[in-house]
């Protein structure tokens, strides 16, 4: 059941709110919805293929960046990490230039590493 539009001016409705001349009225004794701030959690980001973990202000995952240009794979010494793709060199030239950055942080994840300063980071 519609209760209409409030009267030029404004007009008391049912359920003893004002509302401005021309919006629509309530039907329901219930108060006015007010919104809600949505609370955001710690700053999470991937670190690893199923692995988040909170990053430092100013700082970045280094997963994030090269988990398109690269395989996971057991590398050469019998550890578990990533390894430079061939298939996709257009993209790499067009993302990282020559390629360097994407080299360094692939060596820094294998080293340990998880996050690097956002100026570095490429967008």
């Amino acid at each position: 059941m519609s209760a209409g539009r409030a009267k030029a001016g404004g007009q008391i409705g049912q359920n003893g709110e004002f509302y401005k001349g021309g919006t629509f009225l309530p039907s329901t004794d219930n108060p006015k919805r007010t919104p809600t701030k949505r609370k955001r959690g710690p700053k999470r980001d991937l670190i690893a293929p199923g692995e988040f973990a909170e990053y430092p202000e100013g700082h970045g995952s280094i997963f994030m960046v090269i988990r398109n240009y690269v395989a996971f794979d057991r590398l050469a010494d019998g550890t578990f990490g990533p390894f430079r793709r061939s298939d996709n060199a257009k993209a790499i030239a067009y993302q990282f230039g020559d390629g360097a950055m994407l080299d360094e942080l692939i060596a820094k994840y294998n080293a340990g590493e998880r996050f690097f300063p956002y100026p570095a980071r490429p967008e």
